[in-house]
Parts: C-alpha cells; sequence; structure tokens
C-alpha cells in the first residue's frame, strides 16, 4: 500500500511550484499562436503575488524568478517554430516591480514598434544586482518605465502628468 502526505505545501515551496508550473506552462503553449499580428505576450500570474498586488517580491525569490526567466527566454530563442518564422523573443524585467515583468514573442515589426515605445537603447550601465548572473549571455538594453495620469480634466484641455516608475531592462 502506497503512503502519502495530505498535507498542503505552504508558503516559499508553494511559490516555487506555481513558478516552475507557469514556466512549464509557457513553453508548452502552443506555438502556432506565436503568429498572431501583434506577438504573444506572456505575463507572470502568481497567485500570492498578482492577488495582493505585491510587486516586489522579497529578495529571496528574486533569484528564482529570474532563473525561471532566463529558462523561459533562451528555451524560446531556440524554438525551431520561432527560428523559421524569423519571430523575436524578447524580455522585459521591469526593474523594480519584477511581477509586471513580461515576455515577448513577436515579429521584427512589432519588436521595433513596441521597443521605441519605451525607448530602449544599448547601455553600458552594470544590471542590477538581484539580476544575478542569469542574463550574461544576452543582449541587454534599457528604457523607461512611465506611468501617464490625468491631472486636470477640463472641457477645452487635457492635461496629463508622466510619472517614471522605474526602468525597463530589455533582454534580446
Amino acid at each position: 500500500m502506497t503512503t502519502f502526505s495530505r498535507k498542503k505545501i505552504r508558503g516559499f515551496y508553494r511559490k516555487l511550484q506555481q513558478l516552475d508550473d507557469w514556466k512549464n506552462s509557457i513553453l508548452s503553449f502552443p506555438t502556432d499562436n506565436f503568429t498572431k499580428p501583434s506577438g504573444q505576450i506572456f505575463r507572470i500570474h502568481l497567485k500570492p503575488f498578482y492577488w495582493y498586488g505585491d510587486k516586489n517580491p522579497h529578495f529571496k525569490f528574486h533569484g528564482h524568478i529570474y532563473k525561471a526567466y532566463a529558462d523561459i527566454l533562451q528555451k524560446l530563442k531556440d524554438n525551431e517554430f520561432v527560428k523559421h518564422n524569423k519571430l523575436i523573443a524578447q524580455l522585459w524585467l521591469f526593474y523594480p516591480r519584477t511581477i509586471s515583468s513580461i515576455i515577448i514573442v513577436a515579429s521584427h515589426e512589432q519588436h521595433q514598434k513596441r521597443n521605441g515605445q519605451i525607448d530602449a537603447k544599448e547601455t553600458s550601465l552594470i544590471p542590477p544586482k538581484l539580476f544575478g548572473d542569469n542574463f550574461n549571455a544576452f543582449k541587454l538594453k534599457i528604457g523607461s518605465d512611465n506611468v501617464f495620469e490625468l491631472v486636470d480634466d477640463n472641457d477645452e484641455n487635457t492635461n496629463w502628468l508622466t510619472r517614471r516608475q522605474g526602468d525597463i531592462w530589455t533582454v534580446e
């Protein structure tokens, strides 16, 4: 007779399991959906962070998140469908709002358009220490993470305020 524990996995190990499940769901995603006109965007949806609005988890968890991002990006770049259709896989690391980071698989035109929106430029800056050695084999660019807020809404004119929230490190 097989015995097993009915105890739930809690806390840190549960989050790691959810991260691994999320990574595997992206890697098993049907590749024919990558050819949409706007490309395909993957966001991280780990329930503890997504539900409670925790955009920057505990620093012990960062290494695991960045390792998962690097694995996904490398496997998407090596995917035969992506290579054959000349698609570009790119990771946008929002810093310091790590959980907002996204993975984009799109055509060259969409890639140029998206990078133009954040004004991504190659940089000689050293990436944040939290990134670790996960992205040494990739090309890094930096862009700005801006949010636009409505300041004054008159009938005649509308005033918008641009507020910077951090940096976007693009990894290719």
